[in-house]
């Protein structure tokens, strides 16, 4: 059998099953009643993208539909559209109603990680940690609490709190003694992050009030320092000048409007350049680490 009547084989046969699965389809729309094609409508407008549609659909259907038993799904779906859409306070509210109406508690739990994560993507780490803390401690499903201590590891290192997550990737991986390569290389990478030589912002504006620019020096930025070192002498070169010829007046107006505010301004950037770097090294070791998680579960 020839490679062209091979591949026409298989075309039409494709072909079949494509007419197949999309007459059945047509009829069982055409016979289904309102309340499904809204769902069937809906759900095509989710998995199209199309999530603004999609919620419109859903509620529509809530609206029709107030003590249907699956609507707690439905609140679920309207809560993922949102999240994707990245409207966050919506999402919460939709997942927090489809929890609410959960039939039972693996669904409830189920969906308290959804919360969480959209916690997380909202930048609200704390919150999401406090509920996936209870989800890992006290849910009776193991496959769930697994779950919540990877998505609790991931909000931890979100939040830089990198002994914490640690921890938390531990009890998603199980006994630490048998990590496979990627979870081993994720472990390696934790602590990593623990021991990161990081600046103390306070120790850069300390040095930079006694000598201007040190600070920054203290927290990478050479140039920066030599700059504010440069203008500082240069400022009060003129206060100390004004001083020695006894213009007073002039030394004055020179000290406040610009010897103090530049002076002041080096301290506070001190301070700043301090943290850009520890959030620019923080940032880097948790963009490695979240591939090694994305590597342990691939």
């Amino acid at each position: 059998m020839n490679n062209a009547f091979k591949s026409t084989i298989t075309y039409r046969a494709k072909s079949i099953l494509i007419y197949s699965v999309t007459a059945f389809c047509l009829i069982w729309f055409k016979h289904a009643s309102a309340d499904d094609q809204a769902l069937v409508l809906a759900d095509y407008l989710f998995d199209s993208e199309n999530y603004y549609e999609a919620v419109t659909e859903y509620q529509r259907y809530i609206f029709f539909n107030p003590d249907d038993e699956y609507l707690g799904d439905v609140h679920r779906r309207i809560g993922l559209a949102y999240r994707n859409m990245g409207q966050w306070q919506s999402a919460k509210d939709a997942i927090r109603k489809s929890i609410y109406t959960a039939a039972d508690d693996s669904i409830r739990d189920e969906r308290k990680i959804d919360l969480a994560v959209v916690l997380i993507s909202s930048g609200n780490y704390s919150a999401a940690e406090m509920e996936l803390l209870r989800l890992s401690y006290f849910s009776s499903y193991p496959s769930l609490k697994q779950r919540a201590s990877f998505f609790l590891a991931v909000s931890c290192i979100y939040a830089y709190k990198w002994e914490e997550a640690r921890v938390a990737f531990r009890d998603y991986t199980g006994n630490p003694r048998g990590l496979s390569p990627a979870n081993a290389n994720a472990d390696s990478s934790f602590k990593a992050a623990v021991n990161l030589k990081l600046k103390s912002p306070g120790l850069a504006k300390t040095l930079s009030t006694f000598l201007p620019g040190s600070g920054q020096i203290y927290a990478g930025g050479f140039f920066n320092g030599l700059n504010a070192l440069l203008l500082n002498s240069a400022m009060g070169y003129f206060v100390i000048d004004g001083l020695a010829n006894k213009e007073y007046g002039d030394a004055l107006v020179r000290y406040f409007l610009t010897f103090f505010r530049y002076y002041r301004g080096n301290r506070e950037n001190a301070y700043n350049l301090a943290l850009d770097y520890n959030e620019k090294l923080n940032r880097q070791q948790a963009g490695r680490i979240l591939q090694e998680l994305k590597k342990s579960i691939d």
